[in-house]
């Protein structure tokens, strides 16, 4: 629909950007047309309990909000305790959640997905999609050659 086409964007500046894919300088990027308040990062609960191994992991909070989705076998409440504790007071609840707020990570609970991106990938060389991806996503991944080895 039209109202999708407002929220979400693609971009490929980071499968054109020959430089390592560190998410700091892809926010940086973005932060170069929109503010803060306007982006959103978002990641699973188990990538997120990594953030203190991330390049500029405390930098990366000035130029994005964070949408934190729970993993299977990685709850918020497990999450919580592996991240920094500077970090805990940055954490909202989605309900409680306004847009303009910046500097959040927001906990937003989803029905869990039982499937990894290293799953994903493992999967592209075999083949396999018809549980987790849309033919048209699989077939987008295969013409693109994107999760497969040069």
């Amino acid at each position: 629909s039209d109202l999708d086409k407002d929220i979400f964007l693609i971009s490929d500046y980071e499968l054109n950007n020959n430089e390592t894919s560190y998410t700091y300088n892809t926010l940086k990027h973005f932060n170069n047309f929109y503010h803060p308040q306007e982006l959103f990062f978002l990641v699973g609960s188990d990538i997120f309990a990594t953030i203190e191994t991330w390049h500029k992991w405390d930098k990366l909070f000035e130029l994005s909000n964070f949408i934190i989705v729970n993993r299977p076998n990685h709850p918020f409440s497990k999450m919580i305790k592996e991240i920094p504790e500077l970090l805990r007071e940055k954490i909202v609840d989605s309900k409680d959640f306004i847009f303009g707020m910046t500097n959040k990570i927001i906990l937003t609970k989803i029905k869990e997905v039982p499937i990894s991106s290293t799953q994903i990938r493992e999967s592209i060389k075999t083949g396999f999609y018809k549980d987790f991806l849309d033919e048209k996503v699989y077939k987008y991944i295969i013409e693109n050659r994107l999760y497969q080895e040069v």
